[in-house]
C-alpha cells in the first residue's frame, strides 16, 4: 500500500514538472517570434532610410521589386514612385517568418 502511494506521488510530481516545462517552451517561442518581428521591422525601417535618402539626394531610388539582404533580414521595395509632388513609398521587411510593411508619404518640393 505504501509503495502504491509513493508511485502515485511520484507520478503527480512528474506531471507537475512536465506541465511547468511546457509553459517555458511557450515563452521561448513567444520570445523568438518577437525577436523575428523586431528584425523584420528594422529591415523595413532600413529600407525606408535608403529610399528616402536617395530621393532627397535626387538620385535614382531602388525600383519596385528590388530586394536587398541585410544580415538576417531582407528588404523588398514594393512601391517607390519616382515622380509626383506627393509620393507614397511601400517597403517590406522580412526576417524568418516575420513580415513588416512600412508606408511613407513624402512631399517633394521642386
Amino acid at each position: 500500500m505504501a509503495v502504491a502511494a509513493v508511485v502515485i506521488v511520484l507520478a503527480l510530481i512528474n506531471l507537475v514538472v512536465i506541465a511547468s516545462l511546457e509553459g517555458g517552451t511557450d515563452d521561448a517561442m513567444s520570445a523568438a517570434i518577437r525577436v523575428e518581428t523586431v528584425r523584420a521591422f528594422y529591415a523595413a525601417e532600413s529600407g525606408s532610410v535608403i529610399a528616402v535618402e536617395l530621393l532627397c539626394e535626387e538620385k535614382t531610388p531602388p525600383a519596385a521589386g528590388d530586394v536587398v539582404s541585410l544580415g538576417t533580414g531582407q528588404v523588398t521595395f514594393t512601391r517607390v514612385p519616382t515622380s509626383g509632388a506627393t509620393r507614397t513609398l511601400v517597403i517590406d521587411g522580412r526576417s524568418g517568418a516575420a513580415f513588416r510593411r512600412v508606408h511613407i508619404t513624402a512631399e517633394v518640393s521642386e
